[in-house]
């Protein structure tokens, strides 16, 4: 295998349980998934930003802060 980053190992989570609907909760479950399962890097692309105190802010601030 030859690439950016041979040897990678890649997930997918999903974050939309039912179609076209999404909770911050579900989010931050596959974050959390993640995590546990060891990735390294996470990538989410959702859209909106609702400030410093919107729940998937801080959820998110605070897994970029843990140690793998």
């Amino acid at each position: 295998m030859s690439g950016i980053a041979p040897g990678a190992w890649l997930g997918n989570y999903n974050v939309f349980p039912v179609a076209c609907e999404r909770s911050q909760e579900d989010i931050l479950n596959a974050v959390d998934a993640a995590i546990e399962d060891g990735m390294d890097v996470l990538n989410l692309s959702l859209g909106g930003y609702h400030g410093n105190n919107d729940l998937l802010a801080i959820g998110l601030d605070n897994a970029s802060m843990q140690d793998s």
